[in-house]
């Protein structure tokens, strides 16, 4: 058990703990949640004492027998050469100390026997034992594959790894040794879909006390029985996991709104007594009374709303056609390595799609493709007319100029009338005051991610394509993205290890591994699926893909022949409104001018062209949506 008594830590421009208290009983898994910049990794650090509280106290059962693991945010830098399964073997140096001392006892009784080391060795043998010494290194290397390294990697040199990789590793070091209390500090962060499944079932079965630090939701739902959050110096628990908490929050806040209410009402009725006696001397006793009564009452102060009035909207994009984007027998590799084959895939207006799959299937490469960062070798992409196309890409912010300021960096893709957003915008993905005079030079690396994805907010597409758009942000944050994304009206897709955020904003789940699978519904509606796909119909042969190839191209031409004529008359249609939208804009222009109606004549001949341009496009329009019904319906009888 871990116990924080009346805790106080602050520093000179943030208070982090004030007069707050949680208990942490064992066989409980914890979220610790809360703002980015609330200080929950300071938390993290006292409970470690690795600083020290201002007031208050900390006190652990069992001090000297208690063992503790940490996992930090920051990336691992090692010293030496030591190897992949070395080093996740070290978390149990108990054991790798006793295998040392066998060794020497055995060496000695190789030189001398006696009963003395016999007896020595015999103990060490039943400790080793006891302790899991037979076990301990497969358990390890059962840990690294859960991790994500394959067999092969186990005697590889750590440090030639990359951070994400090295985290794991240290990570699976932690749960092999098993401390009685687990602090996690993000560490979801670097890890695949599978990687992540492994661990939530590991922690679940987990006998000690666990605290998480996390912004993956969905892996907090998964895991947790107790939500702690740290809001304004205070330690709320929840006894339920996070959309547990989430509800019982909002209930919460709706209770302490119509307490509020009432008192407000009882306060302003006090007042008005106090106005209306004030100098009636007959009445000076009861006013006294209730201005004494004021003074001393306890006002209810509501929260902060996290939900917060702080929501966004990308710009809406032009009119758009029914595919927006495709791709047809598309081809493509880096050197030997082919990441796509005579790939087929078709975007629609509307589509809110999330690519899945494990790391290196080629979700990126496929983002690429589509933005026209990479060629293919083979097939074709086309991009709808009128379609513009917004990328965030993970190094997006590579692409931020080094001397503007935050606020610059914003404006420099807002339009004039977007300007007021702006400041809003920054707030919503942690900048305020000071932080957005910051150059981006001196920025971190997640801080630059976030501008450029408050950057994002303000171009002005029919198609995002976003490339773990959710990285460094906090829960608030992402709560922000979500909702500007629920309500566009063009389509995007996104790539992301966020399950929360994508059973949120994704209706079309595409599964990629050097091929597409797609699934319509969530999130939880593609893990159902997959759950309930026998094994044995997953796997397909080469024969019969290149004759479903064949039949989708014979269909694909088929349909083509079919609405050849239907989508000649669109396009002139397309052509159409797009000159008298241009006709309408220009005259909208000119009505604007002041002395626009001086000239009666031409006033009156550009006003009727402009009610007769209207009344076309709607035509039009009208026209365009038709035919379009009328080539879903012809495709639709073919396929």
């Amino acid at each position: 058990m871990i116990r924080i008594e009346k805790a106080s830590k602050a520093y000179i421009d943030q208070v982090i703990l004030d007069d707050a208290t949680w208990q942490i009983n064992p066989r409980t898994i914890t979220g610790l949640v809360g703002p980015n910049g609330t200080g929950k990794t300071t938390l993290l650090r006292l409970i470690l004492e690795q600083e020290s509280l201002d007031g208050g106290s900390i006190i652990r059962a069992n001090r000297k027998s208690m063992t503790v693991g940490h996992l930090p945010q920051n990336i691992i830098d090692l010293q030496g050469k030591v190897g992949v399964l070395d080093f996740v073997l070290t978390g149990r140096q108990d054991l790798l100390d006793i295998e040392a001392q066998l060794k020497s006892v055995e060496e000695r009784l190789s030189v001398q026997s006696s009963d003395a080391l016999l007896e020595e060795q015999a103990t060490l043998i039943q400790r080793f034992e006891q302790l899991g010494g037979y076990t301990y290194q497969s358990e390890a290397k059962q840990i690294l594959v859960g991790m994500g390294f394959s067999n092969d990697s186990f005697s590889e040199i750590l440090n030639a790894f990359s951070g994400g990789w090295r985290m794991r590793a240290l990570l699976a070091r932690i749960l092999l040794k098993r401390p009685q209390f687990l602090l996690l500090d993000e560490p979801t962060n670097h890890l695949d879909s599978d990687s992540l499944g492994w661990l939530e079932s590991f922690l679940k079965n987990y006998e000690g006390a666990i605290v998480i630090v996390s912004h993956d939701r969905y892996f907090l739902n998964a895991v947790t029985n107790k939500i702690c959050e740290l809001e304004f110096g205070k330690l709320n628990l929840y006894h339920t996991n996070y959309d547990g908490y989430r509800k019982q929050k909002a209930e919460d806040r709706e209770r302490l709104e119509n307490q509020k209410m009432r008192q407000d009402k009882e306060i302003l009725r006090i007042q008005r007594f106090i106005e209306r006696f004030r100098y009636k001397s007959t009445k000076s006793k009861a006013v006294q009374s209730r201005v004494k009564m004021l003074d001393k009452m306890d006002r209810v102060q509501l929260p902060q709303d996290e939900e917060g009035a702080i929501q966004f909207s990308f710009p809406n994009p032009p009119r758009m056609p029914k595919i927006i984007a495709e791709l047809e027998n598309a081809s493509k590799r880096f050197d030997s390595n082919i990441v796509y084959e005579n790939l087929d895939f078709k975007i629609f207006r509307g589509d809110k799609i999330a690519l899945v799959g494990p790391n290196g299937g080629g979700k990126t490469t496929l983002l690429k493709m589509i933005a026209g960062i990479h060629d293919t070798e083979t097939g074709t992409i086309e991009i709808g007319d009128s379609v513009k196309i917004a990328y965030f890409a993970q190094h997006a912010a590579d692409a931020l100029l080094p001397n503007h300021t935050v606020e610059e960096s914003i404006l420099s893709i807002a339009e004039f009338d977007d300007a007021p957003k702006v400041r809003n915008v920054l707030g919503a993905f942690g900048f305020s005051g000071d932080d957005v005079k910051k150059k981006i030079n001196v920025l971190s690396g997640g801080e630059k991610n976030r501008v450029a994805l408050g950057q994002m907010l303000f171009r002005k597409a029919g198609l995002l394509l976003l490339d773990e758009p959710t990285n460094h942000l906090d829960i608030q944050s992402r709560q922000v993205l979500e909702y500007a994304l629920r309500i566009f009206q063009g389509a995007y897709i996104v790539v992301s290890h966020d399950r929360y955020f994508v059973n949120e904003v994704a209706d079309r789940i595409v599964h990629v591994d050097r091929n597409v699978h797609e699934f319509l519904g969530s999130y939880d509606d593609y893990l159902a699926s997959l759950k309930n796909t026998d094994e044995k119909t997953k796997t397909v042969s080469e024969h019969s893909r290149k004759k479903s190839r064949q039949e989708s191209a014979e269909l694909r031409k088929k349909m083509a022949q079919a609405t050849k004529k239907i989508r000649k008359t669109i396009s002139d249609i397309e052509e159409e409104i797009a000159v008298l939208e241009q006709s309408i804009e220009d005259a909208e222009r000119c009505f604007a001018k002041p002395d626009f109606f001086d000239d009666a004549e031409n006033a009156t001949r550009m006003s009727r062209e402009y009610k007769e341009n209207q009344t076309r496009t709607e035509q039009l329009l009208e026209q365009w949506e038709r035919l379009e019904e009328e080539v879903a319906s012809i495709e639709g009888s073919i396929q």
